[in-house]
């Protein structure tokens, strides 16, 4: 579906996915071939590269930021208990 509404350029400005595309890579690439900015979920350990061309991982990169900028919100009561992200 994605693929299809960027092929017929359907003014997108960026696109988001959730924990269960977050690890599929082709999503994020596919969003750079067509220069449209995306919203991603990742795993702490995953390397994040800047437009710079360096990279450091995401939870490195958490790390130095200071708290006040850093939140977890509450996505609603899982089959498991309370659901939250960071």
């Amino acid at each position: 579906m994605l693929a299809r509404a960027l092929e017929a350029r359907v003014p997108v400005a960026w696109i988001t996915d959730d924990k269960a595309y977050g690890q599929a890579k082709y999503l994020k690439v596919r969003s750079e071939q067509c220069h449209t900015g995306y919203v991603s979920a990742t795993k702490v350990n995953d390397l994040l590269i800047t437009t710079a061309g360096g990279g450091t991982r995401a939870d490195e990169r958490i790390a130095g930021l200071p708290a006040r900028v850093w939140r977890r919100l509450s996505v609603g009561h899982g089959a498991h208990g309370p659901r939250e992200d960071d």
